[in-house]
C-alpha cells in the first residue's frame, strides 16, 4: 500500500482543513434542490451503470440525468427503502422498513418474492447466486432460496459456527458482538467478533467453512476486497492485507490518535475512509487518489453533521456518499483541463515574448513577467495587432494619435505599422497585409503586392510560414505557394481546388503536411491532396481563428466557441465549462518552452503541453419496442452529451427526442446503430438492432387475398347463374365456327373450281378466237379486203387483251394465289414479258427469306392491277433505261416499290390520270398508302400493315 492513515495526520490535527481544494467537485442532492429525501440509505450501481438509492421516499434510480422514484404507487409496500442488490437476472432486490421485502424486475413490476413472507423491517441483503440472504432489525437473518421460479423463507441460525437453516431460535448473536454477511469476490462471507475474530465461507448448499483462521487476533471492524485477489481487513489501529494462501503479508498501522475507523472503502486508485472520535463525534470522509497523491475531506461543511448511511465508488470513480439527514453526494474529481487563467476579463488579441510577455488588448498593453506573477498595464488608443522589430514593438492601432511612440517596462513602442518578418536561412521574408517582399544578398524582391493585379487590390496577408523549403503565404485571396530557390509562385491554392474558403485566417506547418484555418473550416494539404476535417468529428462552429501544433503533433484549434483539439482520429472541445476563461478565442500561440497560449475575449489561459486522454463517454442503454426506440444516457460528469443514430447507410443525425419513433418509414427492413460522445470523449456505439416496417393488416397479400377470394365467390355465384345461358351460346357460336371453316373451304374450292372452268372455257375459246382471227388476217389479199383485215385486226386485239384480263382475274380468284411469293412471282414474270423487246432492263428484288405470308381475300388482284399499270406506265412514258420492283417485309409492314431512272412526270397533274386515281383507290381499298417521288425518275411506293397474318418458316 502507498499510504496509510499516518499521511492524514495534518488533516487529523486539524493544521490544515483541505489538500488540492480544486481537485474534486462536491455536488449535493438534497429535498431542497428538488431530490426525493434527505433520509438516504443504500447504495447500488447495477450491470448497467446505472445507480440506485434508498430513501425515505421509495427507490431511486439516478443514470446522471433523470432521477425516477419507486414507491406505493409503483406496489411498493412501504416507501422506507434500506437497501438494494442486484440479481444474476439483473432483478433487483428492495429490502424495506415496514413492507418486507421486494422483487423488481425491467424498472416495472414489483412483487413479493413470497406469499408467505411476514417480515417487514429489513436493512440488508446479499446475494447469493439467485438466492439472497436478508437481515432483520434486531440481527436476525432469513434465507431467500429459489427452486424454479418459486422462492422458500427459512431462518439462519449461527450456533457453534456452524450455520442452521430453520432454526426457532436466535442464537446467530448470543456469542458475538456483531455478525455480518459480505460478498466479497463473488464469495459470500460471515464474519463476526467474540475474543476473537472468525469469519466462515458460506457455500451454495448453505454449509459454513472456517476461513482465514490467521485472523482470530485480530478484532475486524470491516472486511472486503483490496485488489484483485487481495483482501483487506480493517481493526481499530490497522489496515491488514491478506490472501488465502500467503496469510497477512501487510500491516498498515494508524497513528495514535483520537479517531476511530469504522468503514474502508477501495477501487482501483481510489482509497475511501470513514473515522470518527471515539466519543461519538461527527463522521468525516477521507479519499485518496493513490495515482495522484491528491486527498479530500469530506467534513461538517458538506456532511451538515449527519451520519453516513453508505459509499460506493462507481465505474467512474465517482464518489456517492448517502447520509442520514443530508441526502446524497456526489465527490467528483475535477474534468477541467490544468489551465492558468491570466488577464481576466479582458479582451485580449496577442501576445510576444520577450524577456516576459506582452499581451495587447484592445486598449491596453501589459506586461507579465517569466514568472507569470508580476503584472503591469499601460493604456494605449484601440489596436488590433502588434509586432516585435528589433528592440521595439510597433503597434497597428485603427485611429491616429498625436503621440508616436511611448516608453514602457523599459521598452519602446511605436504606433505605425511596418513589416513582419521570418529569417530562413539568409534570406529575410518581410510582409504586411498587403505585401510579401524578400530580402536576398542585399536585394529586395517583391513576391506579392495588392499592386500586381486587379484581383489583388483587396489583398489581406494573414499568415507567411516556410514548409519544406517553400513560401507558404495565407491571405484572403487563397494561398500562395513559393519556391525559395527560384522565388517563383508555384501554386495558388484557392476554393476552386478544393479549399473550404479562400478567406486563410492561418496557416501551420506539421510533419504531416500544412494545416489551414479558413473561415469555413479546417482542411489539412498534404501532397497537393486537400482534406477538410469531416463534420461528423465535432466542431463546434466553422469559423476558424487560429491553428497550433503541439510537440505530440496534437492540433489545436482556436475557434469562436472555445479551443478544440484534433488529435489525428476525433475533434475533442473546450469551452468554459472545461475552465476556460474566455467564449470565444482569437489566437493560439506557443512560448520557448513549449507552453500554449490561448488568448480570447475574456483573457488568456496558458496550458502546459500535455498528451491529452479522452474521457469516457457515456453509457448507453436502448430501449426498443418495435419501431419505438428510447435511448437513455448513463453520465455522471455533467457534461453534455451528442446523441446520434445512423439507419441504414445513411448519414448520422444528430437527435434530441427521448423517443424515436419509425412507424412512418416506408415498408421494409432497417438496422439502426446509435452513438454518443461528450466534448471531450470518444463515441461510444451501441450495438446493431434491427426493425421493419410492414404494411397494415388491410394492405398485407393476404387481406387482399381474402377479398379476391370474397369477391370471385360472388362473381362465381353470379357466374353460376348465367352459365347454362352462355353454355348455349358457346356451342352456338363452335357451331358457327365450324359452319363458317367449312363454308371458307367451300369457299376456296368453289373460287379453284370457277377458275378452272374459266380457263377451260371462256380462255381456250377466247384463245381460239385469237389465233384464228391472225390466221384469217394472214390468209385474205389485204388489197382487196382492207376494210375486212382492220376488223379482224380490231376483233384480235380486242380478244387478246381481253384474254389478258381474263387470265388476270382467273390468276386471282384461285385462292393459292393469295400467298405473297405468288404475288411477288406472277409480277417478275410479267415485267420481263412487258419489257422483253423494249430498250428497258427489267430486274426485281425481295426480302422476304424463309417467310411465308398470305395475303387477305382480294388483296392480290388490286396489288397485281396496281404494279401492272405502274409497269406499263414506265414502258410507255418513262424513257427509261432500267426498272425496277422492290419487296420488303418489316415489322408487319409490307413495302412494294417500282423506281425508274426515266425522265419522271409533274406530281401536281397527279390528279388527272385516270390510272394513277384508280391505283390510289385501290390502296386505300387495302389500308395502305400510295407515294410518288420524281427525282431522276420516278419511285412509286405502296405501304400497309397486315393484321393477323399467317406466317411461318419454310
Amino acid at each position: 500500500m502507498t499510504w496509510s492513515i499516518k499521511s492524514l495526520l495534518p488533516y487529523l490535527l486539524g493544521a490544515i482543513n483541505l489538500t488540492c481544494f480544486g481537485q474534486y467537485t462536491v455536488t449535493s442532492y438534497t429535498n431542497a434542490s428538488g431530490f426525493s429525501h434527505d433520509l438516504t440509505y443504500g447504495l447500488l450501481q447495477d450491470t448497467n451503470g446505472v445507480l440506485w438509492i434508498g430513501t425515505d421516499a421509495g427507490l431511486v434510480r439516478y443514470n446522471g440525468i433523470d432521477f425516477n422514484i419507486f414507491n406505493l404507487v409503483e406496489g411498493l409496500k412501504s416507501n422506507y427503502v434500506i437497501d438494494i442488490a442486484e440479481l444474476e437476472d439483473s432483478q433487483k432486490v428492495i429490502a424495506t422498513w415496514g413492507g418486507g421485502l421486494h422483487l423488481l424486475k425491467e424498472q416495472k413490476t414489483i412483487y413479493k418474492p413470497t406469499a408467505k413472507d411476514s417480515l417487514y423491517k429489513l436493512k440488508n441483503v446479499i446475494v447469493f447466486k439467485d438466492n439472497f440472504i436478508c437481515e432483520f432489525f434486531g440481527d436476525d437473518f432469513f434465507y431467500y432460496k429459489k427452486v424454479d421460479t418459486t422462492y422458500y423463507l427459512s431462518k439462519l441460525s449461527l450456533s457453534k459456527d456452524i450455520l442452521i437453516e430453520n432454526c426457532d431460535k436466535n442464537t446467530i448473536t448470543s456469542h458475538a458482538s456483531k455478525v455480518t454477511f459480505k460478498k466479497v469476490f463473488d464469495r459470500v462471507f460471515v464474519y463476526y467478533n467474540t475474543d476473537h475474530s472468525i469469519v466462515l465461507e458460506i457455500h451454495n448448499n448453505l454449509s459454513a467453512v472456517k476461513v482465514f483462521p490467521f485472523l482470530k487476533k485480530y478484532q475486524l471492524l470491516d472486511f472486503g476486497a483490496y485488489e484483485s485477489g487481495v483482501f483487506y481487513g480493517l481493526t481499530s489501529n490497522k489496515l491488514l492485507l491478506f490472501t488465502d494462501e500467503k496469510g497477512v503479508f501487510k500491516e498498515i498501522e494508524f497513528p495514535d490518535i483520537p479517531l476511530v475507523p469504522l468503514r474502508f472503502f477501495k477501487k482501483n486508485h481510489l482509497e475511501v475512509f470513514i473515522v470518527k472520535p471515539p466519543d461519538n463525534g461527527e463522521q468525516q470522509v477521507y479519499i485518496k487518489d493513490i495515482s495522484t497523491k491528491n486527498t479530500f475531506i469530506v467534513d461538517e461543511k458538506y456532511l451538515k453533521h449527519k451520519m453516513i448511511s453508505d459509499i460506493l465508488i462507481d465505474k467512474d470513480y465517482n464518489i456517492w456518499i448517502t447520509t442520514y439527514g443530508n441526502g446524497l453526494l456526489k465527490i467528483q474529481k475535477d474534468q477541467k483541463l490544468p489551465f492558468l487563467n491570466l488577464v481576466k476579463d479582458q479582451m485580449c488579441v496577442d501576445m510576444i515574448e520577450d524577456n516576459g510577455f506582452y499581451i495587447l488588448q484592445r486598449n491596453n498593453i501589459c506586461f507579465i513577467d517569466s514568472l507569470l506573477k508580476h503584472t503591469e498595464c499601460y493604456p494605449i488608443p484601440e489596436s488590433n495587432n502588434f509586432i516585435k522589430k528589433k528592440d521595439e514593438i510597433l503597434i497597428f492601432n485603427k485611429e491616429k494619435t498625436q503621440k508616436s511612440f511611448f516608453r514602457f517596462n523599459n521598452k519602446t513602442f511605436r504606433f505605425r505599422e511596418d513589416y513582419n518578418s521570418i529569417k530562413y536561412h539568409k534570406d529575410t521574408i518581410y510582409f504586411k497585409h498587403d505585401q510579401l517582399k524578400i530580402e536576398r544578398n542585399g536585394n529586395t524582391l517583391t513576391l506579392l503586392s495588392s499592386d500586381d493585379k486587379k484581383e489583388f487590390q483587396k489583398l489581406d496577408i494573414n499568415d507567411v510560414i516556410i514548409h519544406k523549403g517553400n513560401l507558404w503565404c495565407a491571405s484572403n485571396l487563397g494561398i500562395f505557394i513559393y519556391d525559395l530557390i527560384s522565388l517563383r509562385l508555384i501554386k495558388r491554392i484557392t476554393s476552386s481546388q478544393g479549399l473550404s474558403n479562400n478567406l486563410v485566417k492561418d496557416i501551420e506547418s506539421s510533419d504531416t503536411g500544412v494545416w489551414v484555418a479558413t473561415i469555413d473550416g479546417v482542411n489539412k494539404i498534404d501532397g497537393g491532396v486537400i482534406t477538410p476535417l469531416d463534420n461528423d468529428l465535432g466542431l463546434p462552429t466553422r469559423q476558424i481563428n487560429s491553428l497550433r501544433v503541439d510537440k505530440f503533433n496534437q492540433l489545436w484549434i482556436a475557434t469562436q466557441k472555445g479551443v478544440s483539439l484534433y488529435n489525428g482520429e476525433n475533434i475533442y472541445n473546450f469551452d468554459q465549462t472545461n475552465g476556460l476563461s474566455s467564449s470565444s478565442i482569437e489566437k493560439i500561440k506557443k512560448d520557448h518552452s513549449g507552453r500554449l497560449w490561448i488568448i480570447g475575449n475574456n483573457g488568456i489561459d496558458i496550458l502546459d503541453d500535455f498528451e491529452f486522454k479522452p474521457d469516457k463517454p457515456a453509457s448507453l442503454l436502448i430501449d426498443q419496442k418495435k419501431t419505438t426506440f428510447t435511448p437513455e444516457l448513463i453520465d455522471y460528469s455533467g457534461k453534455s452529451n451528442i446523441l446520434a443514430y445512423q439507419i441504414n447507410d445513411n448519414p448520422w443525425k444528430v437527435f434530441k427526442d427521448k423517443n424515436l419513433d419509425f412507424s412512418k418509414y416506408k415498408y421494409g427492413n432497417y438496422q439502426i446503430t446509435f452513438r454518443t460522445r461528450k466534448p471531450d470523449s470518444d463515441w461510444n456505439y451501441s450495438d446493431t438492432y434491427n426493425f421493419r416496417i410492414v404494411k397494415p393488416w388491410y394492405k398485407r397479400w393476404y387481406y387482399m387475398a381474402i377479398l379476391v377470394v370474397i369477391f370471385c365467390l360472388i362473381v362465381s355465384f353470379t357466374i353460376m347463374l348465367y352459365l347454362k345461358r352462355l353454355k348455349n351460346r358457346n356451342q352456338f357460336l363452335q357451331n358457327t365456327i365450324v359452319q363458317t371453316e367449312t363454308l371458307q373451304d367451300e369457299l376456296n374450292h368453289a373460287r379453284e373450281n370457277i377458275a378452272k372452268d374459266f380457263h377451260d372455257e371462256l380462255g381456250n375459246k377466247i384463245a381460239g378466237i385469237i389465233v384464228l382471227s391472225e390466221l384469217t388476217m394472214h390468209s385474205i389479199d389485204t388489197k382487196n379486203s382492207i376494210q375486212i383485215t382492220k376488223r379482224l385486226a380490231r376483233i384480235h386485239k380486242d380478244a387478246q387483251s381481253l384474254y389478258s384480263g381474263i387470265k388476270d382475274f382467273i390468276w386471282s380468284i384461285d385462292s393459292k394465289n393469295d400467298n405473297l411469293k405468288e404475288l411477288i412471282l406472277y409480277l417478275k414474270d410479267f415485267g420481263e414479258d412487258l419489257f422483253m423487246y423494249s430498250n428497258i432492263y427489267f430486274f426485281s428484288q425481295s426480302d422476304l427469306k424463309h417467310l411465308s405470308i398470305k395475303l387477305p381475300h382480294y388483296w392480290s388482284r388490286h396489288l397485281l392491277l396496281m404494279f401492272k399499270e405502274a409497269m406499263t406506265n414506265a414502258l410507255r412514258h418513262s424513257e427509261a433505261t432500267q426498272v425496277e420492283l422492290s419487296v420488303r417485309f418489316s415489322e408487319n409492314c409490307l413495302y412494294l416499290e417500282l423506281i425508274d431512272n426515266g425522265k419522271g412526270f409533274d406530281i401536281s397533274l397527279i390528279n388527272r390520270f385516270n390510272g394513277i386515281n384508280n391505283m390510289i383507290k385501290r390502296a386505300h381499298m387495302m389500308n395502305g398508302t400510295l407515294s410518288f417521288f420524281v427525282d431522276n425518275g420516278t419511285y412509286i411506293l405502296f405501304k400497309t400493315k397486315i393484321n393477323n397474318i399467317e406466317s411461318n418458316s419454310s
